[in-house]
């Protein structure tokens, strides 16, 4: 089984890699998320897909990611447990697999009050800790919480195997959990000192 995606490629080689945020599209037209990508095109490794920056409504990271895939971009989908429980966060990495999306950026998110909606409800089911065990489970072992399901996204195509990234919240920072034995890219918005990689072990 090869690396899940030209990112992991270039991490687990050991190349110095280079990411951007896309910026944000209020619109629903396709051709505006795509215009601000192809400024990117040919800059940068890989483009992240941000989940409702700060705390600010914008179109989904699941969307934006679809739609950069399908344009040959590496996207890094990002997805914060602020606004989902877990139902709703293990129903979009379920989607994120089926739509080819191969990088995740899993986080805590910023407040609420920080954004234009500051009475939205925060929820926090579970921490971006958490999250990142779920999604090395469901790729790795094919299982909700708790239950199996048909398919694991590691087993869908070569070409769709997740690489995971992990952007620790302020109060958890430190190493990666040591129970699974996923390949990730780990990092800690705190300093790069704390980057780390695992190239696959699949």
């Amino acid at each position: 089984m090869g690396t899940p995606s030209r990112l992991a490629d270039l991490l687990g080689e050991g190349h110095f890699v280079l990411t951007a945020e896309l910026s944000s599209s209020n619109s629903p037209d396709p051709e505006a998320t795509w215009r601000r990508a192809e400024v990117l095109r040919g800059s940068v490794d890989a483009i992240n897909c941000t989940d409702n920056t700060g705390a600010h409504v914008h179109m989904s990271s699941l969307a934006a990611a679809h739609l950069l895939v399908e344009k040959g971009f590496e996207p890094v989908m990002q997805l914060t447990v602020r606004d989902r429980n877990r139902l709703a966060l293990q129903a979009d990495l379920l989607g994120a697999a089926a739509l080819g999306v191969r990088n995740l950026v899993l986080m805590s998110g910023d407040d609420v009050t920080a954004g234009d909606h500051p009475e939205a409800r925060r929820i926090y089911d579970i921490d971006s800790i958490q999250l990142l065990e779920v999604a090395a489970g469901m790729r790795d072992r094919g299982t909700y919480l708790p239950r199996p399901f048909s398919l694991a996204p590691s087993r869908i195509h070569s070409h769709r195997h997740w690489s995971s990234a992990h952007c620790a919240c302020k109060r958890r920072c430190g190493p990666a959990p040591t129970s699974f034995k996923p390949n990730w890219y780990s990092m800690c918005r705190s300093s790069p000192a704390s980057w780390r990689w695992s190239p696959t072990s699949a």
